[in-house]
């Protein structure tokens, strides 16, 4: 009964500490992000997009609304069709309670944060001892790549403790037959929920991103094989159907996104890949550059006091254990004392869990050096595994130089501190610089990047539609990522696109877009030269087309200039409709308000029947809206044979008619007696059907001269125009393609308006 208290209370302690170890990364990550004004890159920009749509996506009038149909389910799977949608979705509660900044999304990083360290821990303590869990746990926050990552918005820091928690659960399955108290155990059923908790897991780290398998790919490989050895020499079965039910969970989870993105992945596998690997000069698997470019890169992931001195630590203790091992053979009855503070287990159990641990870092790296596209960011899950190795060999110091273990930390801690805050000086860099080369990660204090006052422009020139942005060039400040971000902050109300991939699209690209970004002496360092050359031509060709006027200019933190240029005629306009009386008919809070003015206590205002509210007051009108009426067409009088004829319409109506109007008019050709209609009335033919309230069927409009016909349709034909009101411009729209999900509708469904 003893043990078993002072057993329950070791582990209250130890969760104790491992609690007080998140609340310290926790306020070091909020302190950093509270003093950064930075703006998101390219990837973190891009992935915060995605956790947008999701937070928009599973608003429950969403879920209530579209929950037979599916659409919620198919939004879930297609709105990221790059990525398992894993870390959208849990950044999601993040953004609904904090905001819809990026600093309320990265808070999701907490929640990662403490799986991470509840899974180190407990990979340590089944491995070798509790110890060893707790001081692997503390070292991963003091690892230069995660205390640098946390304050970012990557999949990978996420992807790294889903891994960890996916290593530990399928170890806790490997070991739980090795066990001794096999009887207390109950070995099958314990084995099965380990089994069932890695698939769980192993499911949930491949919804995080699905490179999860590459780090689990060769240990699954090896027990598989060891479990269908067994059950062919022993017909034992379950621990091969224990795997194949654990990996089939893991399968089911991950199969409803691959079903739908599966086109895309072949793809993606190249472009993220190969592609990107030659654009980047990547070394590849052929050099031996390439097979060494992960182990270079390990002292800027883990920082030289924290790899140097654990090591050292490892071959005393491996010396120390062997003289021992010598001395106890030699004399049976000499008791080995363990040179750590607290008793070491036997030889060969650290032995075992040092070559289960080798099993997974050698596969990692052998498949990791293999993959052409590098970056030390892909490799971020073994970093845990080391950290145990580390905790252990900061814990082999004899007993004399246990003051070893703190000064370590105590010195990591002092890096990380200088690295990531600007204090120290230019000594104290220098230092940090040298024990943990590349970590420096200091918060931008500097002026606030104007992204959000360019989409308030953009938005205040055309606050009735969506927009689209060119982007010209696409730097780590001013991307077309980061723009679309704060659109989409602003109810998914503005787009960006990078300009100038390609030179065949240049002319097309202005033509179709209304709204141009460049920015003067940019840092084009990440560019190839062909691409500056198509940028550079690019921006000369929209200052030379007369179509486009310098909009307004913004004075950049880093000196430069960012102008935002405007199509001079925007191809679609939205006004009000200029017009009191109709303006106070589609209201119907004043309209409401009118007629209570002006209805006699208990009647309507002509005396007769009129049904009264138990307050007295008259009830309200139900207004019906707008319908959608074309006011005017405008054609050229003559149109040069092979180009296209310009056409503007005018309509008017309530903008929810307007919002859904669906046009389908039929052209023809005049005859020589017939005369083309020049006013409103002479439009009043065109028949106007509605399509459920909201679209609209408008036929047989007529030209104005038979010169405009298209030259393509002999005499007495005609020819159809389609298309939505406003080209699809008016706002709310879905907020991305292929989705069902709009964004939200701020405009009053019955205001009239005219779209020309």
């Amino acid at each position: 009964m003893g043990d078993r208290g002072t057993k329950t209370g070791s582990h209250l302690r130890d969760w104790g500490i491992l609690g007080i170890l998140w609340l310290l990364a926790a306020g070091i990550d909020q302190v950093w992000l509270a003093i950064d004004h930075g703006i998101p890159s390219w990837d973190p920009a891009d992935h915060l997009i995605g956790a947008l749509n999701y937070w928009w996506t599973l608003q429950p009038q969403h879920w209530s609304q579209h929950w037979l149909t599916g659409h919620v389910w198919t939004a879930m799977w297609t709105l990221s069709s790059k990525y398992p949608p894993l870390l959208y979705a849990s950044t999601a509660p993040f953004l609904a309670l904090f905001g819809k900044g990026a600093d309320q999304a990265i808070s999701v990083n907490l929640l990662y944060t403490a799986i991470l360290l509840s899974s180190v821990y407990g990979l340590g303590r089944v491995l070798f001892r509790p110890e060893v869990g707790l001081w692997a746990a503390g070292i991963c926050l003091l690892f230069p790549q995660f205390y640098s990552l946390r304050t970012g918005y990557y999949m990978d820091y996420p992807l790294t403790t889903l891994v960890v928690a996916s290593i530990l659960t399928l170890t806790l399955w490997w070991r739980s037959h090795l066990s001794e108290k096999r009887e207390e155990l109950r070995e099958s059923q314990i084995q099965w929920v380990f089994a069932l908790s890695f698939g769980f897991t192993f499911g949930l780290a491949l919804l995080a991103k699905q490179t999860a398998v590459f780090f689990l790919a060769i240990p699954l490989l090896w027990m598989g094989f060891r479990a269908a050895l067994k059950g062919i020499r022993q017909q034992s079965w379950s621990r091969f159907g224990q795997l194949c039910s654990a990996l089939l969970i893991a399968l089911l989870m991950i199969l409803p996104w691959s079903q739908s993105n599966w086109l895309f992945q072949i793809s993606a596998v190249f472009n993220s890949n190969i592609r990107s690997a030659r654009i980047e000069g990547d070394p590849g698997w052929d050099t031996l550059a390439g097979w060494l470019y992960y182990w270079q890169q390990l002292p800027q992931a883990i920082s030289y006091p924290l790899l140097v001195v654990p090591i050292v630590g490892l071959i005393l203790g491996l010396i120390s254990s062997i003289r021992d091992h010598d001395v106890g053979s030699s004399s049976p009855t000499q008791s080995t004392v363990a040179p750590s503070s607290l008793p070491a287990p036997t030889l060969s159990t650290p032995l075992h869990s040092f070559l289960f641990l080798s099993l997974f870092l050698v596969s990692i790296y052998a498949i990791w050096s293999a993959i052409a596209n590098k970056d030390s960011r892909y490799i971020m899950p073994w970093l845990p595994l080391w950290s145990i190795v580390l905790a252990y060999g900061l814990l082999s110091f004899p007993k004399k130089w246990h003051r070893v273990k703190w000064i370590t930390v105590g010195v990591s801690v002092g890096v990380m501190v200088i690295n990531l805050f600007p204090i120290g000086g230019g000594l104290g860099r220098a230092i940090a610089h040298h024990l943990a080369p590349g970590a420096y990660h200091q918060p931008y204090l500097g002026q606030v990047w104007p992204h959000d006052e360019i989409i308030e422009e953009i938005i205040a020139t055309q606050p009735y539609q969506i927009a689209n942005v060119g982007v010209l060039p696409s730097t780590p400040e001013i991307n077309q990522h980061n723009l679309t971000l704060a659109g989409n902050r602003h109810n998914f109300q503005v787009y960006a696109r990078r300009m100038g991939k390609d030179r065949d699209y240049l002319e097309r690209d202005i033509r179709s877009l209304s709204w141009f970004i460049s920015v003067s002496a940019p840092n084009l360092d990440h560019h190839d030269e062909k691409s500056r050359k198509r940028q550079r031509e690019m921006l000369k060709l929209i200052r030379q087309s007369g179509e486009f006027k310098r909009h307004r200019v913004w004075e950049l933190p880093d000196g430069s200039k960012l102008r935002l240029f405007r199509r001079q005629t925007l191809p679609v306009e939205v006004e009000p409709l200029d017009n009191a009386i109709a303006n106070v008919l589609y209201d119907s809070e004043q309209l409401n308000a009118i007629l209570a003015l002006l209805a006699p206590p208990g009647g309507s205002p002509r005396g007769g029947p009129n049904p009264i509210h138990p307050s007295g007051s008259p009830s309200p009108v139900n207004i019906q809206p707008m319908r959608v009426h074309l006011d005017e067409i405008t054609v050229p009088q003559r149109t040069p044979p092979g180009y296209p004829v310009p056409i503007t319409y005018q309509w008017s109506g309530s903008w929810s008619m307007l919002h859904d109007g669906l046009v389908f008019l039929t052209w023809h050709r005049l005859q020589p007696n017939e005369t083309p209609p020049t006013t409103s009335n002479d439009l009043d033919h065109i028949s106007n059907t509605s399509n459920n309230g909201a679209a609209t069927d408008l036929s047989e409009a007529s030209s104005g001269d038979p010169a405009i016909a298209h030259p393509i349709y002999p005499p007495n034909r005609h020819w159809f125009h389609d298309h939505r009101i406003g080209l699809g411009t008016l706002y709310p729209q879905i907020i991305q393609a292929n989705q069902a999900i709009a964004a939200p509708n701020t405009i009053d469904p019955l205001k009239p308006f005219t779209v020309t």
